[in-house]
């Protein structure tokens, strides 16, 4: 065969250059190829259809190769029929990995014996555990996105059956708000931040509440509220013997609030009269 490498040639009669000669070789070559392609889509050649070829490419790109997890928990490795390498291991490249042990926190991939890169969520952060299931199929994205990992590579996790699905902070009405998003602090005196489309979260909070009969008491809230204080529910007033007792707000603030304990004894109306004892309740607050 004459010509540049790769390339043939249709000649030149006046400088002597014969055409390209094609060799048997080359016909098989181009014959098999094509055939390789028809059949890896599971179709079956036939001589009368001059579109298999195009049907197995689009088949064939309907696919998804699930590579095996041959790494650790938190330290994932796999290997591709064809190795990636630096070059490859690009932006925009996806990996689909059948996942061979439940991530315990952050977490890297590594294909092909490259790097490890570490593995974010869509809230582009890292993993915390569970997000990577045993028997799941993790679809990971190579990315370098700007101030995430310092602008150094990462691994987008974009799915895995099964397990917890990473999604950053809502700010819009139909956005999935995550879990941290439901600041709480449960203990006696508590709170809980419900967020909302207001972008102000609501804030209950719950307290126990003191006061020796006939006293003005004040009470501070277990987290000031930075806008609005909307209510206060003083009840369940406990006090000794057979004395009834009730409560009366007397003013609220972002931070407290101020209250008297009202009494009633054999069925008298209730007044400021003092009791033995001191005067045991809860509060509930609510607000922004």
């Amino acid at each position: 065969m004459t010509g540049t490498p790769q390339y043939a040639t249709d000649g030149n009669p006046a400088t002597n250059i014969p055409a390209t000669m094609w060799p048997a070789y080359q016909y098989n070559a181009f014959q098999e190829e094509l055939i390789a392609i028809i059949e890896a889509a599971g179709i079956t050649p036939d001589r009368t259809t001059n579109a298999q070829v195009i049907a197995a490419i689009k088949r064939l790109c309907q696919n998804t190769i699930v590579l095996a997890d041959t790494g650790t928990a938190n330290t994932y490795k796999a290997a591709n029929a064809t190795p990636l390498v630096a070059g490859t291991w690009v932006d925009g490249v996806v990996q689909a990995v059948k996942i061979a042990h439940t991530n315990t926190g952050a977490s890297t991939y590594a294909p092909d014996g490259l790097t490890a890169i570490p593995i974010y969520g869509l809230g582009l952060q890292a993993l915390q555990g569970g997000e990577l299931l045993l028997n799941g199929t993790a679809i990971l994205m190579h990315a370098t996105i700007a101030g995430v990992n310092s602008g150094n590579p990462i691994c987008v996790l974009m799915e895995c059956a099964g397990g917890a699905q990473q999604v950053a902070p809502a700010t819009a009405s139909q956005q999935a708000v995550n879990l941290g998003q439901f600041v709480t602090s449960l203990a006696t005196s508590g709170y809980v931040k419900i967020p909302n489309s207001s972008g102000l979260p609501l804030i209950l909070q719950w307290f126990p509440i003191g006061n020796t009969g006939g006293s003005t008491s004040s009470g501070t809230f277990p987290l000031a509220f930075p806008n609005n204080c909307f209510a206060v529910n003083l009840t369940g007033l406990q006090a000794a013997g057979n004395t009834q007792a009730y409560a009366v707000l007397n003013n609220k603030s972002l931070t407290g609030f101020n209250w008297n304990a009202f009494f009633a004894t054999g069925g008298t109306a209730p007044s400021l009269g003092a009791t033995s004892g001191n005067v045991q309740g809860y509060g509930f607050a609510i607000g922004n």
